[in-house]
């Protein structure tokens, strides 16, 4: 062995400059691909990052055929679901909003969410604050922001028959495009707190749903389609339709095929 070494040696020695450009080029070529590497990732990552503010990491989605409200008994039912780690179901009322000052209401795009499921499927976005922890606080869009003209801490009336409700402002998300922007404003607050101000909506409209890792959707769509009421379906979400993750996958691939040629090249 140590002949080899010393016969190897000698070699490179005899040829310091074809050593020194080989050298050089295998550094090089690392380095190359380490660029690259991390280039992909980081634009993946944002990718992901943006998919997940967008439209969450649901895997799936249950609701109604018809796009209406459904029985909460659902929500229990999706719950004790084998490979579900987390079930946030929605709802959505009018929503009509009184400013500080008393001036006429404003009527958003109730949006009631469970607070814990919730931020395990989407990251909110927003410009100022935080996001819904509790009942009576609210999330608004900036839009609504602005045409009530409040900021976070301060808080809103409920133009509603009964007990006054109280919401406080906790965030105020960014403006949405322009396509989502000609729908009503938002005002994100908790199922409980929709449900007080309008009893008779505050069933959920879909509930999204995401699956243990390894589990794949279709397949999981197929063995549950038969567990829901007359009505109700379970389906892929856009984040499965849009192949986001085999375009992920498939970038991986042609990294480590073209880090193997660049070195082959190198050598």
């Amino acid at each position: 062995m140590r002949a080899a070494w010393r016969l190897a040696i000698s070699s490179l020695l005899a040829r310091r400059l074809r050593t020194g450009l080989l050298a050089s080029a295998v550094g090089l070529s690392a380095a190359l691909i380490v660029a690259v590497a991390c280039a992909m990732a980081s634009v993946t990552a944002t990718i992901e990052s943006r998919v997940a503010a967008t439209i969450g990491v649901a895997d799936v989605r249950v609701r109604d055929v018809g796009d209406e409200r459904f029985d909460a008994s659902v929500i229990d039912i999706v719950r004790n679901w084998r490979d579900v780690t987390a079930a946030a179901p929605r709802s959505e009322a009018p929503l009509p909003l009184i400013p500080p000052n008393g001036g006429p209401a404003s009527t958003a795009l109730g949006v009631g969410i469970e607070p814990v499921e919730e931020a395990a499927l989407r990251t909110p976005e927003l410009a100022e604050g935080r996001a819904v922890e509790a009942p009576n606080e609210v999330v608004l869009d900036m839009v609504l922001a602005e045409e009530l003209g409040v900021s976070v801490g301060d808080t809103l009336g409920v133009a509603r028959f009964g007990d006054p409700i109280t919401l406080t402002v906790v965030g105020v998300a960014p403006a949405r495009p322009f396509a989502m922007a000609v729908a009503r404003p938002e005002a994100r607050v908790t199922r409980e707190t929709l449900s007080r101000i309008a009893p008779s909506k505050a069933a959920p409209l879909r509930i999204d749903i995401a699956l243990r890792e390894g589990v794949e959707p279709e397949r999981f769509v197929e063995l549950r389609a038969t567990d829901l009421p007359q009505g109700v379906l379970v389906e892929t979400t856009a984040r499965v339709t849009s192949g986001l993750g085999d375009t992920v996958r498939a970038n991986q691939i042609g990294l480590a095929i073209w880090s193997t040629l660049a070195f082959l090249a190198a050598a």
